[in-house]
């Protein structure tokens, strides 16, 4: 196989059913021995199979990606008693493409760190559940700090081909060392209307080399991410969020949809193909990282959960400690593509600029006016006659001016 193509693995359904439909539909096959047909037959469906895995994904409005629904009570397949599963025959997955190394960062920002305040378990600031933002690297109940959940700041960089996001974490996880226990996540906002409506997910754990294995993408069928009111807390809701799964290891339509991989045991980085979400021009986007609850059907986490079941990480607080909702923080949004206003859901904030004199009239000659100054006054300061400090003249007097 060509020394540039990337493979994965994956079940042998589709090698099996290929291999079939040939079987019953080979021109010549019924001159040919046996055993060359076999042979002729595997070797045909083995080359349909990756052409087919190949093939990019169309552009939506001709053929949308597969799309497989999801509920909250999703069950797992019943298996058969007393039996194991077969293994799957490996078969390869061919990449037409994959990402690089990201280039030029086009937008980056800070989030909240509780680094600083872990050891007193507590976050600094940065929680409002209110309003859809987290900053809880904590466990349940006892608040051990969790840095491989604390987002530092995040990159989005792009090239001809994928978007490219950083999240940098303040370290891994206290056990492992790494990041490879928790999800992490960008979440899209197409329309700037405050709700989500793609979700790339590396539920991982991702490698040091750029991988699709365990990459998520979801998706909203019925706009209704952030119930009610986007952004802003409706809880107790039960919609059904994030209710499409548009990529995944067993949905590759387009196998170069999303990718992931570990820069080091503070860095994540996800890659994400442009034309999978349409080829956007401009969006809003944030990142998230999240070992507690990690279930994007229930997003937004605000209209689950109500402040008194989610607690709180912010000391002297009626609702500290976390309960709930623990182990997760995110980000405010960032915009990609447009200069926005300042009135987009869940923006970061903008620093607020010193308002400018506007520049005088050129043309005229105005004199300047000089401020008004008190006069200048003497005022004579009479030198106190000392005692029992020994005989002679006595000091002259002295004056002290003072001017304003």
């Amino acid at each position: 196989m060509d020394a540039n193509k990337i493979t994965h693995s994956f079940g042998p359904g589709l090698f099996l059913l290929l291999l079939a439909a040939f079987a019953c539909s080979l021109p010549g096959q019924q001159d040919s021995p046996d055993t060359e047909r076999t042979l002729q037959a595997r070797e045909f469906a083995l080359s349909l199979t990756e052409t087919a895995v190949a093939v990019q994904a169309p552009p939506p409005q001709q053929q949308p990606p597969v799309v497989v629904s999801l509920t909250a009570t999703t069950e797992p397949l019943p298996t058969q008693t007393g039996t194991s599963a077969p293994s799957p025959t490996a078969t390869e997955i061919v990449h037409s493409m994959q990402p690089v190394q990201p280039g030029w960062v086009n937008r980056w920002f800070n989030d909240t760190s509780s680094k600083n305040s872990a050891s007193e378990k507590h976050a600094p600031g940065g929680d409002i559940l209110e309003v859809n933002l987290y900053e809880r690297p904590f466990s349940q109940n006892e608040m051990v700090y969790r840095p491989d959940l604390d987002i530092q700041y995040t990159e989005l960089s792009l090239d001809s081909n994928f978007f490219y996001v950083k999240i940098f974490l303040a370290g891994g996880h206290p056990e492992s060392g790494d990041l490879s226990k928790s999800a992490y996540g960008v979440e899209l906002d197409m329309d700037l209307d405050g709700r989500g409506d793609y979700l790339i997910w590396a539920n991982g754990p991702c490698t040091a080399d750029w991988d699709i294995g365990g990459m998520l993408v979801y998706g909203d069928s019925n706009n209704n991410v952030g119930a009610s009111r986007p952004v802003l807390s409706d809880a107790p809701n039960n919609t059904d969020s994030y209710d499409q799964l548009l990529f995944s290891p067993n949905n590759l339509q387009d196998p170069d949809a999303a990718w992931c991989r570990l820069m080091s045991s503070k860095e994540v980085q996800i890659a994400f193909k442009q034309s999978f979400v349409s080829n956007p021009k401009k969006f809003l986007w944030g990142v998230w990282a999240d070992d507690g609850v990690r279930d994007p059907i229930r997003m937004d986490y605000n209209d689950t959960f109500t402040l008194e079941l989610a607690g709180s990480p912010i000391k002297n607080t009626a609702n500290y400690p976390l309960k709930e909702l623990y182990q997760v923080d995110n980000t405010c949004r960032e915009s990609y593509g447009f200069e926005p206003s300042g009135n987009e859901y869940g923006l970061c904030p903008r620093p607020k600029t010193a308002p400018t004199n506007p520049p005088e009239p050129t043309g005229v000659l105005k004199p300047r006016e000089m401020p008004t100054l008190p006069p200048t006054e003497v005022i004579a300061i009479p030198t106190p006659v000392p005692t029992n400090i020994g005989t002679g003249p006595l000091p002259a007097p002295n004056e002290l001016i003072i001017t304003w």
